[in-house]
């Protein structure tokens, strides 16, 4: 979630009889209208946090929705898609930048230095002041200054040497696979910057081993981590946190969608459209049905569902791309998306305190979370992730040593 930019050369849509792909290169517009999904994801990740705490009694079954401000508090959760939006646009845009690496004659260096520079710098400001904060609070609750219900978050200092390794180099998710304590985020929404920085590391392997096949190579990784899930589902492996798990298909369907728009011939262009629509209504259908789905088969259908239809609209909305950026609503959600990563990073401690604030005040209504608790989150967090983008994130937008070709980075 960046404001850098999307402009990029793909191959032609030709291929070589060897299956490696063409050296011929071609002109390819940027597609702006990402820059207004990833404001639309954002929000809905952020408004779904905001009305987290007041839906929890729904979640958790505590009490039965009766009215409609309470059935659209619990929707609200439904909002959190927005990840897997993110995840899309992510494998489109590396896709973007990978495309032709080759034939580019860039290092794989400098890939990684990209991702680096991207990610790190402000996922560690952010990882330090909220340090900070959480520190002071633990002071201020001991003085008796704050109220408990406001302190809803551990010390960093209570992580173990593993726990705070794998928080400090977003490995936290499969760390305790291999060795240390448990698993222990402290920035709990980081959970989606370890798995793009999963797919980054995949993505770079892959540029190193097989620089002229990436797309078919994205393929084999994509089959593997199929063999690896249904393995993991019949307890013979366990996959959970790594890149290989649910959570790599959506960065797939965004590769998938950069080869149809950009690279792929008329027959392919026909299969694939028609292939994810088949799978986006039957997933869309299946996620609707009130059967009784185990936990497991219900993120996969719901999974499948928000990212084949998102993919089928990132295709649909293309040809149309130019003119519904030039609408000042889409400009506006453009600028969001332009700070997405900041307000990413930022929004969760407002939003979960400022709820607690206000319910503690007495707005913990279902209607007064809808009216109060939700707009004050968004009103509040957009002008200090701002801030923060100005601070943490822009300085390192642009580095001598990074690509030309600088994609925006999704992450929740």
């Amino acid at each position: 979630m960046t404001a850098s930019e999307l402009s990029v050369s793909s191959l032609s849509n030709e291929t070589a009889r060897d299956g490696t792909l063409s050296t011929k290169r071609a002109s390819v517009r940027r597609y702006a209208l990402l820059d207004c999904w990833r404001g639309i994801a954002c929000l809905m990740v952020m408004v779904a946090h905001a009305g987290e705490t007041a839906g929890m009694k729904y979640t958790d079954g505590q009490v039965p929705i009766s009215e409609f401000a309470g059935q659209c508090v619990a929707a609200l959760g439904a909002l959190g898609a927005g990840v897997q939006i993110f995840f899309v646009i992510s494998g489109y845009c590396i896709s973007a930048t990978v495309s032709g690496f080759a034939e580019q004659q860039k290092s794989v260096t400098q890939y990684f230095a990209r991702r680096f520079w991207r990610i790190y710098p402000a996922y560690w400001a952010m990882f330090m002041l909220m340090a900070v904060a959480v520190s002071f609070s633990e002071m201020a609750l001991t003085q008796g200054w704050i109220p408990s219900p406001l302190h809803n978050r551990h010390s960093p200092f209570a992580l173990t040497g593993s726990q705070l390794l794998g928080n400090v180099t977003l490995t936290e998710t499969w760390r305790y696979h291999l060795f240390g304590s448990d698993r222990n985020l402290f920035l709990k929404h980081a959970w989606t910057l370890c798995y793009e920085e999963q797919f980054y590391l995949i993505v770079g392997l892959l540029l190193l081993f097989f620089p002229r096949r990436f797309f078919q190579s994205i393929v084999g990784v994509t089959m593997a981590s199929l063999a690896l899930f249904v393995a993991s589902a019949f307890h013979l492996i366990d996959v959970t946190g790594f890149g290989f798990d649910l959570q790599w298909h959506p960065f797939a369907f965004g590769v998938l969608v950069y080869y149809r728009l950009n690279l792929a011939g008329c027959q392919e262009r026909q299969l694939i459209d028609r292939s994810l629509f088949v799978v986006a209504l039957l997933a869309t259908v299946a996620n609707c049905v009130p059967w009784n789905w185990s936990e497991l088969s219900y993120r996969i259908v719901r999974g499948l569902a928000i990212s084949t239809v998102f993919s089928w609209l990132l295709i649909v909305l293309y040809r149309w791309d130019t003119a519904l950026v030039a609408l000042r609503p889409f400009k506006l959600l453009a600028m969001v998306g332009g700070i997405s990563y900041s307000l990413y990073l930022v929004h969760a401690p407002i939003v979960a305190v400022l709820a607690r604030v206000l319910q503690r005040a007495g707005l913990s209504s279902d209607l007064q979370t809808l009216l109060v608790t939700v707009p004050l989150c968004v009103g509040i967090s957009l002008p200090l992730a701002w801030g923060f983008f100005i601070l943490f994130e822009r300085p390192f937008l642009y580095r001598p040593t990074l690509l030309q070709a600088s994609p925006n980075v999704i992450t929740e």
